[in-house]
């Protein structure tokens, strides 16, 4: 059974920010990615171009320390360690999207809770084995990775197999992975106008979720989550012909 799947994460709990924020501050060791002639323009002093960028680079994270820490936390979103899921969105075969997010649940807990029921009682067989089943999705080890580490975390029991070590078209289905092979990547926007399908819409992308997030807009994450699964769904189609 091939199942379409995407997901959105947050870089943690919201209600626990200040504290995450604080944990990163003490554990993390603050980066900055600046190139050098940027450097010397925020530093406002044209007499530090005579410094070397590793000179310069601990000089701005020292006058800019809150913006690092935040970048820092920020980056919890990519990792499921940290983050957390805030929807999560699938579509088996031609049916229309499932839909699970924190715009109806309050925990990431009851996200999870809700995704592995729905599943799994349509995975499940008479015989209450669950079907074989293959996920495809846009870079969708990032998808699997998250989703297990999440789950196990959580203590969510579950059947279903999230095989993010495995072999594209194999044990996943990764439509990057199709089309730019093991090592390369496409965004799947860019592949979208390739192929001539409708790119993303306006105004929320994957790395501004969390600012929606705060924001209270989980209709406008939701319906973003729901567009990404509609065309990665067309991409497998067209590369699939």
């Amino acid at each position: 059974m091939e199942i379409v799947i995407d997901i959105e994460t947050l870089p943690g709990d919201l209600n626990r920010r200040d504290e995450d924020m604080a944990h990163v501050a003490e554990t993390t060791t603050l980066t900055c990615n600046l190139k050098k002639g940027e450097l010397v323009e925020a530093l406002g002093d044209p007499q530090l171009k005579y410094k070397t960028v590793d000179e310069l680079k601990p000089m701005w994270i020292e006058a800019n320390k809150e913006a690092a820490i935040e970048e820092a936390y920020r980056k919890r979103a990519l990792d499921g360690t940290y983050g957390q899921v805030c929807s999560i969105v699938y579509a088996i075969g031609e049916a229309d999207p499932v839909a699970i997010s924190l715009k109806t649940y309050e925990r990431e807990y009851d996200v999870l809770r809700a995704f592995v029921m729905r599943l799994e009682a349509t995975l499940t067989r008479s015989d209450s084995r669950v079907r074989e089943h293959m996920f495809i999705g846009h870079n969708i080890v990032f998808d699997l990775k998250f989703l297990f580490r999440r789950l196990v975390i959580n203590q969510v029991l579950h059947n279903i197999k999230l095989p993010f070590g495995g072999w594209h078209d194999k044990d996943f289905y990764c439509t990057s992975q199709a089309w730019c092979g093991r090592e390369g990547r496409i965004s799947q926007d860019n592949l979208c106008k390739a192929l001539g399908i409708e790119g993303k819409p306006e105004g929320i992308s994957g790395s501004n979720v969390y600012d929606h997030a705060l924001a209270g807009n989980w209709d406008g994450i939701e319906e973003y989550n729901i567009d990404d699964v509609v065309k990665c769904r067309e991409i497998y189609k067209r590369l699939k012909r």
